[in-house]
């Protein structure tokens, strides 16, 4: 994954009409930064520079157009969006035995939904179960209601089926779609997708084999240290000493806006990781490296690390070390980072103690790092994300 915006590819049979689309809004936004339109799929996008110079005469010029194109950036949205899921969703099809299995779209019943509430309030915990524990329905129990047919589902009739399941939780709308098997256990990948607003606050997607959770990927909005509002993308592996794996997080340019009927919807309707993340609009924040638990970063291997990047794509700090409920937290004098100094200076680098995201006192004539220096103390492939601005390019 490049530390850019990312974009999916369209359908070949419509990539003209994409790339025309694609351009126009492209040039446009050269044109005259601070329009709030950008060719992000889904997105409505705001926060851009709104500084302006030297495009009077530009501006009388394509003020017109400008109007056409905000009228219609809704419908432009709609169809890349549907250009691109496609395009996805084709590249999973293979050979010509190829079926879709469209899921029976229901509303959760009342004891259906508590059920994957108080199981979603367990996240991160040491349990796991993070969707309802069908073993404490009955056969018989109702699961949901048909959307098309008003009929009521019971536990039984579902079995082995692919289901998608619309239920509220607070202010939010939920859409979990996923199934379980003839015991009762999920199995195979369960993905829920959540809206306040008709905007994306969470998803989560995981990944069970008879009841077990093996992986899991998600995505939600949580402020920074800095207090900036960012996009949180976890990718992590269940093991007993925690969950390992890496998360991402990019800068916050807008949200993701719903754009399906819930009574018509679909499963291609229901957003994965992968999807967000190729259309997001964004550059990456940082970069974590380590174990969670408690829904926080905590590794204490020693060989964890976490990257974070200015909104150029250059690096801002980076630290190796004992983490602990997010902050750095390592008192075996073996812990380090390098930071870029408040007076735009220059790297720092400091090796040693580290409590509750605090460094101890900074060396005495502390003072910006040369290449050579930063070269003996850091090798780019010990890292899995670019150090930018860090480490010179001709390394």
């Amino acid at each position: 994954m490049a530390n850019g915006s990312n974009q999916g590819q369209g359908l070949n049979g419509q990539s003209s009409l994409y790339q025309r689309a694609v351009n126009f809004v492209r040039t446009k936004i050269i044109e005259i930064i601070g329009v709030a339109i950008l060719a992000g799929i889904g997105w409505a996008v705001h926060d851009l520079p709104d500084s302006v110079s030297e495009l009077d005469k530009k501006v009388s010029v394509i003020e017109s157009e400008m109007e056409t194109l905000k009228g219609n950036y809704t419908t432009l949205n709609s169809q890349i969006w549907s250009i691109n899921k496609a395009d996805s969703d084709n590249r999973e099809k293979s050979g010509p035995e190829y079926v879709v299995q469209e899921p029976e779209i229901l509303i959760a019943s009342e004891n259906f939904s508590y059920a994957m509430i108080s199981a979603q309030a367990s996240i991160g915990s040491s349990n796991n179960k993070i969707f309802a524990d069908l073993q404490k329905f009955q056969n018989e129990d109702e699961i949901g209601i048909s959307i098309i047919s008003g009929e009521s589902k019971t536990k039984k009739s579902l079995e082995e089926s692919l289901i998608i399941m619309q239920y509220k939780e607070g202010d939010e709308d939920v859409f979990f779609c996923g199934k379980y098997n003839e015991s009762g256990q999920w199995d195979g990948k369960c993905i829920i997708n959540r809206y306040r607003e008709s905007k994306l606050t969470y998803v989560l997607e995981a990944m069970y084999d008879n009841g077990e959770l093996k992986s899991y990927q998600n995505i939600f909005k949580r402020k920074n240290l800095q207090g900036q509002d960012t996009w949180y993308v976890s990718n992590r592996v269940v093991e007993d000493e925690g969950n390992r794996g890496e998360t991402i997080t990019y800068f916050f340019y807008g949200d993701y806006e719903k754009n399906f009927d819930d009574k018509t919807m679909k499963k291609e309707d229901i957003l994965s990781v992968e999807d967000f993340v190729n259309t997001i609009p964004s550059n990456i924040e940082g970069y974590y490296n380590g174990y969670t638990s408690d829904g926080k970063y905590n590794d204490e291997s020693g060989e964890a690390y976490l990257i974070k990047y200015k909104p150029d794509g250059t690096v801002r700090f980076l630290y190796k070390g004992n983490i602990k409920n997010g902050y750095p937290h390592d008192e075996t004098g073996n812990a380090w980072f390098i930071s870029w100094g408040n007076a735009d200076d220059g790297y720092y680098y400091y090796k040693g103690i580290f409590k509750n995201g605090k460094h101890g006192k900074s060396p005495k004539g502390w003072k910006p790092m040369t290449q050579d220096e930063i070269k003996e103390k850091v090798n780019p492939n010990d890292f899995k994300y670019p150090l930018t601005g860090l480490i010179d390019s001709d390394l």
